[in-house]
């Protein structure tokens, strides 16, 4: 057990709270950025980046259907955050509509690659159009 003298403890300082509209507005935006931060981790924009980057799509079609099975699998988790963000209760915007399709596709293994690309630029339509700041 440990005892605390009196002159080494200090007082903590009292903060006021706010609940003015510029504040409330800073205390949302945090709020729905660290909700897309759950989702669109680094570990996407890596693959984003192996799909979409300078270098192209890989090679391998075990890498490409590796990362094919990581953008299935975040695309209903985008579309519930994007619902979830969706104060108004609008329809799904198209761009989500277009990752969800792309995300049932089962292509041939000869059209692996261009899909994967074409899946990768609709996540990235989502992130840049529907997500915008908080995305980033």
């Amino acid at each position: 057990m440990t005892a605390l003298v009196h002159e080494t403890v200090v007082p903590l300082g009292v903060t006021e709270s706010r609940n003015d509209p510029e504040t409330m507005g800073r205390v949302s935006f945090g709020l729905r950025r660290q909700l897309v931060a759950d989702v669109v981790t680094d570990a996407m924009y890596d693959d984003l980046e192996s799909v979409l980057g300078d270098h192209g799509a890989p090679r391998s079609l075990e890498t490409v259907e590796s990362i094919a099975g990581r953008f299935r699998s975040v695309a209903p988790t985008l579309e519930d955050l994007i619902t979830r963000l969706n104060r108004n209760g609008q329809p799904l915007p198209e761009q989500m509509q277009t990752v969800l399709r792309l995300s049932a596709e089962e292509p041939a293994e000869r059209d692996a690659r261009a899909q994967l690309v074409r899946f990768g630029l609709a996540i990235l339509d989502v992130l840049d159009d529907v997500l915008g700041d908080l995305a980033s």
